[in-house]
């Protein structure tokens, strides 16, 4: 399943409890780039990137998945993430790791 870019995208946006078939309208009144780097690899996106809007293909992306994985499928998956994540944040809040496996971040 990492191999399809539809289902990462979703459990990226999805994985603190939002955008989960659509997002809720928000203005960033003062919009910037966000940007991280990923060994060779950096990625970037505006913080004023519409997702909320009925055209972004959120929705359609959504009802996709579901179509492919069914309600318990993707609820599986997206739990996994959920978990995981809230265990390596424990982790790295009781310092039982260092966090040098992170992203480095890249400033705008």
């Amino acid at each position: 399943t990492a191999n399809d870019s539809v289902l990462v995208r979703h459990l990226i946006a999805s994985h603190h409890g939002f955008g989960r078939y659509r997002f809720e309208p928000s203005t960033d009144l003062e919009p910037e780039v966000a940007a991280f780097r990923l060994g060779e690899h950096e990625l970037s996106s505006p913080t004023d990137h519409l997702l909320h809007d009925l055209g972004s293909g959120v929705s359609d992306d959504f009802w996709q998945l579901i179509r492919r994985y069914g309600w318990f499928g993707m609820t599986w998956l997206e739990s996994i993430l959920r978990l995981a994540d809230h265990v390596r944040s424990r982790a790295e809040q009781q310092g039982t790791v260092d966090g040098s496996d992170k992203a480095d971040e890249v400033t705008s």
